[in-house]
Formats: C-alpha cells, structure tokens, sequence
C-alpha cells in the first residue's frame, strides 16, 4: 500500500551510507528492513469497552474492518504505516497526541454513520471512497490542520468536517465538536486543505475561537505541495480503487507474521543513536553555514537533546525518560536548578545576537535558552517554561528563580497558589501536559508566524515526534526553503530533509560557529541570577 513512501523501505534507500555506530562498519545500512505488518481489528461489535491500539512500530498498517459499534484508540506516540478503515458502521476512531503516520495517510472505504478525530497527529492525506454520513474532526491546531488535505472520492454524501477540542478526563481523553460544517453532497474528488473546506463550503473564515481566527488571517503560505512526493496532498492524482486497496490489504494478510524479535529488533531501531565520521560531519557543517548565510528568515528549533550535556535526560535516547521507564528504570539526572546552559544554547543565542537566526522555538522546559540570554520575545517556548508563571485572566507573566511547578498541588489546574501583581488574578504555570492545548495564544501565534516566514529551518537535538511542535520545521519548504536537522536519531522527517546530521549538538554548534567565524562568545552568562525571588 503505496509501498515506496511508507515505513522503513524509502528511509534505508535516503539513509546516508557514512554513518557509524557501535556495530555497523562505516559504510553499513544502520536501518533495520522489514516487510510491511497487518494488524487487523476485524467483525468487533457492540463492544462497551474502548478498543486500544498500542505496540505499533512503523511498517505496521492498520486496518479496521467490519466493525460496528465500538470505539477503537491509536493511543499515544505510536508509529504505524497507514490507517484504513474499511466497511465499517457506527464506529469511532480516535487517533490520539502525537501518533507518526510514515505515509501521512489515512484511508476510510464504505463507512457509514462514523467519526474519524485525529489529535495532534501528522496526517496530512485523509482520503474517503464511499464515506456516508460521517464526520471528520481535527485538534484546533492550524498549524497542523492548514496541512491536512481531505480527498472526496466517490460514492461520499451526506458528511460533515469538525473542529474539535479535548478534555482531559482522569487517564482518558473525551472530545467535544466546537466548529461543524457540512460538505455539500456533490464534493466528489474534492480535495481541499480542512481550513480551506470550512471556509469554501461556508464562505466564511473559520473564527472560532478567537485565536484560530488570528492565526488564519496571518499570511499564509501555499498549500503545502512537498518535495519528492508527488502524491503528498494533490488531488489530482489517480483516484485509488477499493479493489486496490482490497488486493493489496488481502496481499497482506498471505504474509507470515513477523517473529516477536524482529518487531522487537524494530521497534529498538527507532531509538538507536548515530554519529557521522568526523570528515563527513565538517563537509556538512560548511554545507549548513552557506545555507545559513544565503538565508533571509532562519528560525531554530530545539529539544530535549540540546541540553542532554547539561545532565538533563532525554526521552526517547537509550537512556532516555521514557526509554527506561519502559524498561521499569527510574531516569537519574540533574535538577533543572542545577543544570546550566551548554555551548549550544549559548551558540543558538549568538546566532540570533548576530542576527543570522531570527527566531527560536522550542520543546523545552528547563529555561535554558532564557538563562543563556536569549531575549524573552525572540522565542516561543511551545510547552511553556518551569520558571515562568502566567496570570490566568490579563496573561501577565513574570519568571522566578525557581521552579514554580513545585508549587502546583493539580497538575491540570495549574494553579501556583499565587496572585497577579497587576490585576489580582491567580498565577497559573505555563507547562503543557499531553492532551492539553498550547497555553498562550500568543506563543502559538508567533511561532507560526516564524515557522510561516522561514527559508531555513535548523532543527537541534529532537526526534520529531511530538505534535504539532513537529510540524512547524518543514512549512520552510513551501517557501523553497532549506530543512537542516542535527539529531542522533532518525526522525519521522528525515526524508523531507535538505541536509541531514547525526551529531552531537555541542559538537555540530562548535564546528559551525567556527564556520561562520563566530567562534568565541560569551559563555559565561546565566541570567537567573536576576529573576524574582519571592521566597
């Protein structure tokens, strides 16, 4: 099932050959390749109880068929291949926080009277043959809706696109339609992005809630069309048959399964780290420095893997948090208080300093780049900042010396047990949980706004994996602009990648600095020292 762009088979074919790691030789294919996997939910009915799918791993295609009257989950942070959703009445499908599509594509054949929501997940392809009164809902988040494009095929009538938000509801996750719009019966082979859809059916602007408005109103870019995959969000192309996607689901289920060592063997790939040999690294270095140079927009982004040099763990690294904590192993690490800056936070700061950055976004929560000197407006901390308390009714914030998450008796509530300075509102932190919507609309609004206007995104120290924070590096190439990401594992963006570094981020920081002729800078700056202390 468009074999040639989904799981590992295209990522060992671009994978570069100058990779080493502790096993492979120098000029060894790291990726391990396997066949893609079936799972198939088939003939569940009138089940009461949540049917959850977890244990994927990228070549899987999921396939859910013949089934009535229950509610299936794609639980969180799984890889798959594909999702198909066959024959099927009365079904929910729920596809939860941060889930990595490899093909970006969901397929729904012959359903009838079902829902589709997609949380937070990168499916840029929702493609529907014979879909009847159904709905299809998208997470509120226009920096990943504005990519998704949904394909009317034949045989669809009567069904209807949803905005939607999510509540969290003790380890579970309800969802509420906020936005509904009906697609007229003759949208056959209709394929427009989910904002585009709402506006063209309805001859209005999506404005609900008000920051979605704002946000749709910035100047956006073309839909995104993305390099080396034709089929990627064109609606041109040849309509798939059911019969097609019949032969090829039955060509699948012929297969042997996989031994459990081997999809072990796979999922463990995911998080092996790799290093380039050191004359391959410097030829990229100076490749990423023209690229700099040439830039006119160049925005950063960075995760945890920029400040694992700073003792601060991972979570997907072999010894990253979530990495042993699946393995029942408490992660050891510094407190975020002891922890300071590393070269690269410090490199990023220049950069912008300079002015040969212009923006960073970032994953991160430790307060880092804030403590190295990077300027508060000049970065959007997407999963807010422990240091950083917000006022819940006129959004003053002010930054302690502290964590001022220690303070929070629900993490849901996010309550400090402090009061505003200004308008006597109570103070709330700014971390964002799973299953939460981003804190502040003006962080959203700007690190779209960035992302947007980018040529040149230089991705540090992430796997790629957590939405819609993944999502933002690649709107770069609407702009015919350049994707550079350094990390020592593979991500599920590598392909759409101009330039591609498996490094250290200290180590890559230093070789470029040196490149642009910045190699000494101030390193010594830790701007904590200067936050309130209400202690």
């Amino acid at each position: 099932i468009n074999a040639e762009y989904m799981g590992n088979t295209k990522m060992a074919a671009s994978a570069p050959t100058a990779i080493t790691t502790a096993n492979p030789g120098a000029n060894a294919n790291p990726w391990i390749d396997i066949p893609k996997c079936l799972r198939e939910f088939r003939d569940v009915h009138a089940q009461t109880q949540k049917v959850r799918i977890t244990r994927l791993h990228s070549n899987d295609v999921v396939v859910i068929s013949h089934c009535s009257d229950v509610t299936f989950v794609v639980q969180q942070n799984q890889r798959l291949a594909q999702l198909i959703v066959l024959d099927c009445e009365r079904v929910t499908v729920h596809v939860l926080d941060s889930a990595v599509f490899a093909s970006r594509t969901c397929r729904l054949v012959n359903c009838s009277n079902c829902a589709f929501v997609f949380e937070d997940c990168d499916v840029r392809k929702v493609e529907c043959i014979g879909v009847v009164a159904c709905s299809i809902g998208y997470y509120n988040d226009p920096v990943l809706t504005e990519n998704n494009m949904i394909l009317w095929r034949t045989g669809c009538a009567n069904n209807r696109i949803c905005d939607v938000d999510f509540s969290p509801e003790h380890d579970d996750v309800q969802f509420v339609e906020k936005v509904t719009r009906d697609v007229p019966s003759d949208h056959a082979s209709f394929g427009l992005s989910f904002f585009d859809q709402i506006g063209a059916f309805h001859h209005v602007s999506l404005t609900a809630p008000e920051a979605l408005g704002r946000l749709t109103r910035l100047a956006r870019s073309t839909p995104p069309v993305l390099p080396r995959d034709p089929e990627f969000n064109n609606p041109n192309v040849a309509n798939v048959s059911v019969n097609d996607i019949l032969e090829d689901i039955n060509t699948l289920r012929q297969q042997p399964p996989l031994p459990p060592e081997l999809v072990q063997k796979a999922m463990d790939d995911e998080r092996i780290e790799y290093q380039m040999p050191a004359d391959a690294l410097a030829e990229i270095v100076q490749r990423v420095a023209a690229a700099i140079w040439a830039a006119k927009h160049v925005v950063v982004y960075t995760g945890a893997g920029i400040s694992t040099s700073a003792n601060i763990p991972d979570f997907r690294g072999p010894q990253g948090v979530w990495t042993l904590r699946d393995k029942g192993v408490a992660s050891m690490g510094k407190n975020f208080d002891d922890a300071k800056p590393t070269y690269a936070h410090y490199a990023v700061t220049e950069l912008v300093r300079l002015h040969r950055a212009h923006f960073v976004i970032s994953t991160n929560m430790d307060g880092l780049h804030l403590r190295s000197g990077l300027p508060p407006h000049l970065i959007a901390e997407l999963h807010g900042n422990i240091y950083k308390e917000r006022c819940e009714d006129c959004q003053w914030e002010i930054i302690r010396n502290y964590d001022v998450g220690e303070d929070v008796r629900n993490s849901r509530e996010h309550y400090t047990g402090r009061y505003c300075e200004f308008c006597e509102g109570r103070l709330q932190d700014t971390i964002v949980h799973f299953s939460e919507s981003y804190r502040s609309d003006q962080v959203e609004l700007f690190a779209a706004h960035h992302a947007r206007r980018a040529d040149l995104a230089l991705v540090l120290g992430t796997s790629m994996n957590v939405q819609a924070a993944a999502s933002y590096p690649d709107k770069c190439l609407n702009n015919n602009g350049q994707l550079c990401i350094v990390n020592l594992q593979r991500t599920p963006y590598d392909h759409l990648a101009t330039l591609r570094v498996y490094a250290y981020t200290d180590v890559f920081m230093r070789l470029l600095m040196a490149a642009l002729g910045a190699p000494e800078f101030d390193q010594e700056t830790d701007t904590i020292e200067g936050w309130s202390d209400d202690r």
